[in-house]
């Protein structure tokens, strides 16, 4: 698809639904990921309607405003930049010391895991009103807050364990870069005990 600088009226409208611009303008790879960026803490905010509902909406907002404003900075851009532009995700533009890159095979690898976990709140949700149902009103009380409370309680088991992988991935980088810095090091001191 040519990427080229489009009419100024549709890409005002476009600029308020963040990615809209640079996929009307050719980027698609580049709005694409902004949309998703965008939806994913919306969709966390309805699967999750209790637990982290602020952070996710303040991450929407924020995303949103980058959306805005990237959009114009891309429409700003003269036909010979636009023209030499790669389309690439949004996240690819950040000068990461890793570079965050997204491997082929990532998303079928952690999108099922997503949409199991999604479904499960969906299908819990579901089996949680037929209960409320059921259970006469005097013992839904006591029962609400522990059957209401599960999926809050699985995310928070899920991102605890995430973390501590996180930490312990990190511990072990950090102690093979320690140990190469090492050993030259002692090497040289020991050299220097034994003349």
């Amino acid at each position: 698809m040519e990427i080229k600088k489009k009419n100024k009226f549709f890409t005002f409208i476009f600029s308020f639904i963040p990615g809209a611009v640079e996929m009307y303008m050719g980027l698609m790879k580049n709005g694409f990921s902004i949309m998703g960026c965008f939806a994913l803490p919306f969709a966390l905010c309805t699967v999750f309607p209790y637990i982290l509902q602020g952070v996710f909406m303040a991450f929407m907002l924020l995303i949103w405003f980058y959306a805005f404003f990237h959009a114009w900075n891309v429409f700003s851009l003269s036909p010979e930049k636009l023209a030499g532009l790669k389309d690439k995700y949004i996240w690819e533009e950040f000068e990461f010391k890793g570079k965050l890159k997204l491997p082929e095979g990532a998303v079928r690898k952690y999108m099922p895991i997503v949409l199991i976990i999604w479904g499960l709140s969906m299908i819990w949700s579901y089996i949680s009103r037929i209960v409320f149902r059921i259970i006469p009103d005097e013992m839904w009380d006591n029962l609400y807050s522990l059957i209401n409370d599960v999926p809050e309680v699985v995310v928070a088991i899920l991102l605890i364990v995430i973390g501590i992988r996180l930490i312990r991935g990190k511990k072990k980088e950090l102690e093979a870069e320690t140990t190469e810095d090492v050993t030259p090091v002692n090497m040289i001191t020991e050299g220097t005990k034994e003349e």
